[in-house]
């Protein structure tokens, strides 16, 4: 989602589907274990920083 801005207006079904998981709650669950965030609030960050840089 850092390098691949596509992926970044993906829903977390279709992030899931990508990645392999086999359920939305699973690959969500699992993202959060991992990065202690959801990914509606990874991507917020991604694309406000991404915005800052640009600027």
């Amino acid at each position: 989602m850092k390098q691949d801005k596509m992926f970044r207006n993906y829903t977390n079904k279709a992030l899931a589907d990508e990645v392999g998981f086999s359920t939305t709650q699973r690959f969500t669950n699992a993202f959060y274990a991992r990065t202690g965030i959801t990914t509606s609030y990874f991507i917020k960050e991604i694309k406000k920083n991404t915005q800052i840089k640009e600027d």
